[in-house]
């Protein structure tokens, strides 16, 4: 988390814009569910069954930090189809990654119009 803290000082944020990014040390932080949406398989149709849950740290501008819960779902049908995930999710966050899109926007926007 220091990385974090050392990138946005650079990038001139404030006070209040750091610790809206950090979590509270030693506080726990908030757990959001995100279930995938779809109902049935977008191949043949069938219903969905949730196959896993997988729990990763997200790091927001507007949020701070909070655990996020993919809940996922597969065919009942056929294993193959894909599986699908949360589209709400998706749209706060990368695969596999912590930050989210906004707070990548604003550190890249902060070093480029500042030159920090």
């Amino acid at each position: 988390m220091n990385g974090l803290r050392w990138h946005a000082q650079r990038a001139g944020w404030s006070a209040a814009e750091i610790a809206r990014a950090r979590a509270k040390a030693g506080g726990p932080s908030p757990r959001i569910e995100f279930v995938a949406e779809a109902e049935a398989c977008p191949v043949c149709a069938s219903p969905l069954q949730i196959e896993k849950g997988k729990r990763r740290k997200v790091i927001t501008l507007q949020v701070g930090e909070f655990s996020a819960k993919e809940v996922r779902k597969t065919c009942k049908g056929n294993a193959s189809d894909p599986v699908m995930c949360s589209d709400a999710l998706a749209r706060l966050v990368r695969p596999h990654q912590c930050y989210s899109y906004d707070l990548i926007v604003h550190v890249g926007l902060a070093r480029y119009l500042c030159g920090k």
